[in-house]
């Protein structure tokens, strides 16, 4: 569409997309924080992860359940936490126990100009239009996906296929795989009977 003629559908917030070196920011705000920007980023998987230097600047891990998480990303494979946030308001919905990881601090990485990244499984909660060339796009919220229940790993167990099978790499602290004995290292050969080939991750 020619952006200057272009109307976006009633009901649709605008939400400007602010510069961020290479990226695009947004506004989210966390548990009823001020705004902050967020690494507007269709690339990734989780609803929201937070910078080491927003989250302990605002003191939001406390006394608050945590468990861990290993995420590879640029950089590699790294530990990090993850939690639960009461609350996370962004294009004008509050969105209620938001699954979040709390990034580790890697002295590597200066990651103090943004509060964060948010992801695909809440901004797919949105019918988005995106106008780049003039910083802004808009979010319509999609009727029957923007309340759906937040889908959770409730193993706790990660796995990388290494030949015809599949190497545990992490066991989440306090998970049912941990409950269950799982180690790092220990290789599954077969899921419900079925051998693990090599096509298994296709």
């Amino acid at each position: 569409h020619d952006s200057a003629a272009f109307t976006p559908p009633a009901g649709a917030t605008v939400v400007p997309l602010e510069p961020l070196g290479s990226l695009r920011s947004v506004p989210v705000s966390v548990e009823g924080l001020p705004d902050a920007p967020m690494v507007f980023d269709l690339g990734n998987g989780g609803y929201i992860t937070l910078s080491p230097e927003y989250w302990q600047k605002n003191g939001l891990l406390g006394q608050r359940k945590t468990s861990t998480r290993s995420s590879g990303a640029v950089g590699g494979e790294r530990i990090n936490q993850v939690g639960t946030l009461r609350t996370v308001r962004f294009a004008g919905v509050t969105f209620h126990d938001v699954p979040a990881q709390f990034t580790a601090p890697n002295p590597e990485r200066n990651t103090a100009s943004r509060a964060g990244n948010i992801g695909m499984p809440i901004l797919g909660r949105f019918r988005m239009m995106i106008d780049f060339q003039n910083s802004r796009m808009w979010l319509l919220p999609i009727a029957d996906r923007i309340d759906d229940p937040f889908e959770r790993d409730r193993a706790g167990l990660r796995a990388v296929q290494d030949g015809n099978g599949l190497v545990v790499n992490h066991v989440s602290a306090g998970s049912p795989a941990a409950a269950a004995a799982w180690k790092q290292g220990e290789e599954i050969v077969a899921i419900d009977g079925q051998r693990i080939g090599a096509e298994f991750a296709r």
